[in-house]
């Protein structure tokens, strides 16, 4: 009896397996197919609102002056019979040619207004529009934005289908985007992929803050295209990608839509984007530095210099202290700082929490706009002249050599003090080597005690552990402050 009944058990519990397993792959197919369709629906709402840009430059002379089709680009000069045209010409000359540019651009208003990429406009005498549906329009105005490598162009049209923005703060790693644009003067090609990084900081030349970052394909004529999500909304605007070929490997970077909104609004309302500062150096907070300052690892900005005069020294912000929160948000790292601090209203006071000597506290931050010539400011005019001692000493257990800086090392150095010590020599494979000290760099600070001498250096140097780390607050020409661990291997 109990046996017949076991059978009858596993011969039920067979046959269930049997209708799952036939009836997986249908199931399977119609996930498939309603995922087919959420990415037919995000295209076939963000393809029609997609343009592409194409910029002519025409051909200079030697003087910088624009040439007509055919025209010596050496006339009125002495070489100009050298490289005179025809059979009497000494080495003949191509004649020039219009050079040109491709990318994309996405529309924001149905009133001509299109949104893309500074680097796609830049440099070019005449840019047209094509539109999806192929009609061409000249561009009329240009507007753009250096520091975050956005434009926005208008053409004379209207009842254009604008696409809508989404808030890219509620983007999460692993959400399904994707690309729009012009790939190699493919119009209107369409990529897929994922959220990949949500606050990624790249050091792209003239620009700041956060990207996303996506696998979705992103190739030349991409930029300034929009990254997409599967409502239909733009949440990036593609702008760059990390390769070793020059072709996409599936590391592409957006600027986040909130960033493109906030520029877009300011561009169109004030023709520039006035931007809020405080007037600070940040840097990372890695994991030597987490532990040499008491915060926790992965977040916050750690100030390693404070401007003169700025909002955040009369907040009472100071160097070696760690930003954790500002405006009640919770600091990511130095980009998100960035992102927050530009978009905040100018004049208006704001909370910012720091850590410092590992207590808490909250200050009150006003910011103020941020002057145009900010980030030209303080550059040095020259390159240090820095001599290695006369009598050179043994390299220590860091792999320095340093001396006492002195006013004429300080002047090269653009600095307004000379106090501290200058790297002489560094060490190949040394502590120092390692962690990028190098010959003329200043060293200001150990272990958050000021150093005048090389004497005073050395005696500071010899009550720290290296294998614990010593932190040093260095400057470089042309990366400012900046604090490091250095620990031995």
């Amino acid at each position: 009896m109990i046996t017949a009944a076991l059978m009858i058990v596993a011969l039920l519990e067979t046959t269930a397996i049997a209708q799952s397993e036939a009836s997986a792959p249908e199931s399977d197919l119609r996930f498939a197919k309603s995922l087919s369709v959420a990415f037919r629906y995000a295209s076939q709402k963000a393809v029609p609102s997609v343009v592409t840009i194409e910029g002519t430059r025409k051909p200079k002379s030697t003087s910088g002056k624009q040439l007509a089709p055919g025209e010596n680009p050496f006339r009125g000069t002495p070489f100009e019979e050298f490289f005179r045209e025809g059979p009497r010409g000494g080495f003949g000359f191509s004649p020039p040619s219009f050079g040109t540019s491709t990318g994309s651009g996405v529309i924001i208003g149905a009133d001509g207004v299109i949104l893309t990429n500074r680097h796609v406009v830049a440099d070019s005498d005449t840019l047209t529009v094509r539109l999806s549906d192929g009609r061409e329009y000249r561009v009329q105005e240009v507007l753009a934005d250096d520091l975050t490598d956005l434009a926005v162009v208008r053409i004379d049209v209207s009842d254009l289908p604008a696409a809508e923005f989404k808030d890219s703060d509620e983007i999460e790693i692993g959400d399904w985007v994707i690309a729009v644009g012009n790939p190699f003067g493919l119009a209107a090609t369409v990529t897929a992929g994922i959220v990949s990084a949500t606050s990624r900081e790249l050091a792209l030349p003239g620009s700041r803050g956060e990207y996303l970052q996506t696998d979705a394909a992103i190739n030349q004529g991409n930029s300034g295209g929009p990254l997409v999500t599967l409502d239909g909304k733009v949440v990036g605007i593609n702008t760059a990608i990390s390769t070793t070929n020059g072709g996409s490997q599936g590391v592409g970077f957006a600027i986040p839509s909130n960033t493109a909104y906030w520029v877009v609004s300011n561009l169109l309302q004030h023709g520039r984007v006035p931007r809020a500062y405080l007037g600070i150096r940040i840097q990372p907070v890695d994991n030597d530095l987490a532990q040499q300052f008491n915060v926790p690892v992965g977040f916050g900005a750690l100030v390693p210099d404070v401007a003169s005069g700025g909002p955040a020294e009369e907040a009472g912000i100071k160097p070696s202290d760690v930003i954790i929160r500002f405006g009640g948000k919770r600091v990511r790292g130095p980009g998100h700082l960035q992102s927050i601090v530009q978009r905040t209203p100018i004049g208006k006071p704001q909370a910012v929490e720091i850590v410092r000597n590992g207590e808490q506290m909250t200050l009150q931050v006003t910011v103020r706009e941020m002057p145009e010539n900010y980030f030209s400011q303080g550059n040095p005019r020259k390159q240090p002249s820095v001599t290695p001692p006369t009598q050179v000493e043994n390299f220590d257990d860091l792999g320095l050599q340093v001396q006492t800086l002195t006013e004429e090392i300080a002047e090269g150095l653009g600095l307004e003090t000379n106090r501290g010590v200058v790297v002489t020599e560094v060490q190949t494979g040394s502590p120092a080597h390692l962690k990028g000290l190098q010959r003329g760099m200043v060293i200001t600070e150990v272990a958050q005690q000021a150093v005048t001498t090389s004497e005073m250096f050395h005696e500071l140097v010899a009550n720290q552990s290296l294998q614990k780390g010593i932190l040093l607050r260095t400057y470089q020409r042309g990366r400012g402050t900046r604090f490091l661990v250095l620990r031995a291997e």
